[in-house]
């Protein structure tokens, strides 16, 4: 089988995050903040990859991606549904897990390490948890 590395959307194709289960320690989410790794705008696009986006593309493509992977959460987050008004039942996202968000939710990390780009959000702006199927590309 094999592994998804691309998610394409109707606007842009993004290169899923990889993420090796370990913390990066740069950040410890409180409450209901969760930290998600997002996934990168591919640096090509076109039928065949063929042509070269700039960086000033990317970035722009980057700042709307709507997928990525939790890599911290805040002690309460998905404790309480996103209205506050009861306690969360059934599946509750957990580390390690790819979710789709909000368009342009949270705000990105004022630093990038070792060129990997960060989101801090709140869990009311977490939608769904994204399962990718072993192919090639997954369209959304």
């Amino acid at each position: 089988m094999t592994k998804v590395r691309t998610l394409r959307t109707e606007h842009a194709r993004y290169d899923l995050a990889d993420w090796d289960g370990k913390s990066t320690g740069h950040f410890q989410p409180i409450g209901d903040t969760v930290q998600v790794k997002i996934d990168a705008a591919a640096k090509t696009a076109g039928r065949e990859g063929s042509i070269l986006l700039p960086e000033t593309k990317r970035d722009q493509l980057d700042g709307a991606v709507q997928t990525g992977i939790i890599v911290a959460m805040g002690e309460g987050a998905f404790f309480w549904t996103a209205d506050r008004t009861r306690q969360w039942e059934g599946q509750r996202p957990k580390v390690g897990d790819r979710v789709f968000f909000r368009l342009y939710a949270g705000s990105a990390t004022p630093f990038i390490w070792d060129e990997v780009k960060y989101r801090m959000m709140t869990d009311a702006d977490i939608f769904a948890i994204v399962h990718t199927p072993s192919t090639q590309d997954a369209q959304t």
